[in-house]
C-alpha cells in the first residue's frame, strides 16, 4: 500500500483509458458519417461535423479522444520514471537515451567539419 502523498503509478490503466478514447473518437465518426451523409468522408474535413445539428457528439467525442491522450501521455510518464518501482527498465532506458545523444552530439560534430573542411 502507497504511502500517503505518493503517486500510484498505473501505465496499464493508463494505456486502456487512452485506447477507450480512440476507439469512442472513431465510433463517433462511424456514426456521424452514417447519420450525416453531405459530409463525405473522402473530401471533407471532420471538423465539419461541429457545425452540424449533431456537433456536440463531434465535440464531446473530441474531448473524450483529448482525454485519451492526456492519460497515455501520463501512463507513459509513469512508466519512464526512474522513482518508479515497477519500471525496471526506466534507468536502462534512460542511459541508452544518453549514449544515443552522445553519439548524435559527435556524428553531427565530425559532419560540420567534413562541411567546413570542404568550402575551405
Amino acid at each position: 500500500m502507497p504511502n500517503e502523498g505518493t503517486i500510484v503509478h498505473r501505465p496499464r490503466v493508463y494505456g486502456l483509458a487512452g485506447l477507450l478514447g480512440a476507439a469512442v473518437f472513431t465510433l463517433s465518426l462511424v456514426v456521424l458519417h452514417l447519420a450525416r451523409t453531405e459530409v463525405a468522408w473522402t473530401r471533407d474535413y471532420v471538423s465539419h461535423f461541429a457545425n452540424s445539428p449533431l456537433g456536440w457528439v463531434f465535440a464531446s467525442s473530441a474531448l473524450v479522444h483529448g482525454v485519451g491522450n492526456l492519460a497515455l501521455t501520463l501512463g507513459l510518464r509513469s512508466s519512464l520514471d526512474p522513482s518508479n518501482p515497477t519500471s525496471p527498465s526506466s534507468e536502462k532506458f534512460a542511459s541508452r537515451t544518453r549514449l544515443k545523444a552522445r553519439w548524435i552530439l559527435r556524428l553531427s560534430a565530425s559532419i560540420r567539419a567534413a562541411a567546413c573542411s570542404a568550402t575551405a
